[in-house]
């Protein structure tokens, strides 16, 4: 389980009761209530072993954060606490990076469930899945193919190593959604085409971007190159 916790959340009362749910498991929380105080604690410190973020603060929208946080820490998970339950909310969240939602209301032990959960991921994601000469490192966060490497988020790894894993056949849109992100729903926006459209621009720093092909209404495949 995670053992170090950095909490963003401006409600008093909410910080005092996931730290005590949170200490009888073992879970250390460092927390800030604005975005000003956690870059002021975040910046050139050693990276938590997860992310909490609350979107509605008072000096901003911790989406900021989650930015931050994916492009300096790309490896640590992030999870947005929110009282916003519209669907273009938690893909707007998920765009930007996170690996989790959770809405409020809840209790420390429904977060520890879910960060529990996440972990368990993490861990069973750690190994390598290959097709057509590219393969994905999960646990490192890296795609590679013909002596090339490069660095991929969690998210793209998750993508890339779905669509591999099919060998070659059509991961439907909602496959991907559920593996990748855990959605049960479709958002109908462009959160997974925007994902894909990421994910070819870094493999093509590898010569791999054009094996990703869509297939029309249907879904994602991963077409193994006549060269590989």
């Amino acid at each position: 389980m995670f053992r170090r916790a950095f909490l963003l959340e401006d409600n008093a009362g909410v910080v005092t009761a996931l730290r005590i749910g949170f200490k009888n498991v073992g879970l250390a929380v460092e927390s800030a209530e604005t975005l000003a105080e956690a870059f002021e604690k975040l910046e050139g410190a050693e990276p938590p072993d997860v992310f909490l973020v609350d979107l509605i603060l008072p000096d901003g929208n911790g989406l900021d954060l989650v930015r931050w946080a994916r492009d300096e820490h790309p490896a640590v998970p992030i999870a947005i606490l929110t009282g916003l339950g519209e669907s273009e909310d938690v893909v707007h969240g998920l765009e930007q990076g996170a690996d989790l939602y959770i809405k409020k209301p809840f209790t420390a032990s429904e977060i520890l469930a879910h960060l529990e959960a996440l972990y368990r991921r993490m861990q069973r994601d750690g190994g390598a899945v290959s097709f057509g000469g590219v393969a994905v490192d999960l646990l490192h966060r890296r795609a590679s193919h013909s002596g090339r490497s490069v660095r991929l988020t969690d998210v793209e790894s998750r993508l890339l190593a779905a669509l591999l894993t099919a060998q070659g056949e059509i991961v439907s849109r909602e496959d991907l959604l559920l593996q990748v992100w855990n959605l049960t729903f479709d958002p109908g926006t462009g959160l997974l085409h925007s994902h894909i459209r990421n994910l070819r621009r870094k493999l093509r720093q590898i010569g791999a971007d054009e094996w990703i092909q869509a297939a029309r209404g249907r879904g994602y495949r991963f077409e193994e190159s006549e060269a590989a």
